[in-house]
C-alpha cells in the first residue's frame, strides 16, 4: 500500500501568533481562531483535491479520505527573497504553528470548531513533527506536508 501524502499551502503565520510578540490575550485568541479557520479551509480544499485525483486515477467514485492515525508533519515556511535580514528563528515559528496542527485534526475543539479531519489527533502517538524548514522563495507562505506512516 502506498502511503498517502497531502501538501497544503496556507498563508504565512500571523505576527500575533509569534511567541515573542507582546499582545493582549484577546488579540492572540482572535488570531488563533482566525488562522485556524483559514488553515482548516485550505486543508479541506487540498483533501478534496486529493480525493478527486484518486477518483480520476482509479476510475471509481468510491474514494474517501479517512483521517490519518499515524503520520509525519513537515512545515516549510517560505520567506520572500526581497525581505532583507536573517531568516526567522525556527523555534518561534514552531510555537506559532500550534493552531495550524490543531486545525488539521478530526476532533471537535469545542465552540463549534471542528478540524479538517486530515489527522486523527495531534498527539505524539499519532503525529511525528519533523523540524521546520525555512527557505527563501518568490512569495511568503507556509506549506504543510502530511505523510502517512504505514
Amino acid at each position: 500500500m502506498t502511503p498517502r501524502e497531502l501538501s497544503i499551502d496556507v498563508p504565512s503565520v500571523p505576527f500575533e501568533l509569534l511567541p515573542n510578540r507582546r499582545k493582549h490575550w484577546a488579540a492572540h485568541a482572535r488570531a488563533v481562531r482566525d488562522y485556524g479557520a483559514v488553515v482548516r479551509l485550505c486543508a479541506i480544499s487540498a483533501r478534496n483535491g486529493w480525493v478527486e485525483w484518486q477518483m480520476a486515477e482509479q476510475g471509481t467514485i468510491d474514494v474517501d479520505w479517512m483521517p490519518l492515525s499515524c503520520c509525519t508533519v513537515q512545515v516549510v515556511a517560505t520567506i520572500p527573497r526581497s525581505r532583507r535580514g536573517p531568516l526567522p528563528d525556527p523555534d518561534n515559528l514552531a510555537a506559532a504553528c500550534k493552531s495550524l496542527s490543531d486545525a488539521l485534526t478530526a476532533r471537535d475543539r469545542g465552540h463549534g470548531q471542528v478540524g479538517a479531519g486530515i489527522i486523527e489527533d495531534d498527539g505524539p502517538e499519532h503525529v511525528t513533527l519533523l523540524p521546520i524548514r525555512i527557505e527563501r522563495g518568490d512569495a511568503e507562505n507556509v506549506r504543510i506536508i502530511v505523510t502517512e506512516v504505514v
